[in-house]
């Protein structure tokens, strides 16, 4: 006879199985984006990714932290 914690543990379980297959259901429907030129340099790309190395990811995701906290100043 099992107890409350393996019936929890059984739903938790069937929770995250769903929760990982609806998420690479929505990302199969929507595709995988290509891009031909860095979004920051606009040098080209391998593989379709969005930036070209390392550093202008980094610089890119810095540049919107500081805008995204610039934009809650505002408020």
């Amino acid at each position: 006879m099992s107890d409350f914690i393996d019936e929890t543990d059984a739903r938790e379980q069937f929770v995250l199985n769903a929760s990982i297959q609806n998420a690479r259901d929505r990302a199969a429907a929507v595709g995988q984006k290509w891009f031909k030129s860095c979004q920051l340099c606009s040098d080209p790309t391998v593989d379709g990714a969005a930036y070209c190395d390392d550093d202008c990811l980094i610089e890119a995701r810095r540049e919107r932290a500081v805008r995204d906290k610039q934009f809650a100043q505002r408020r």
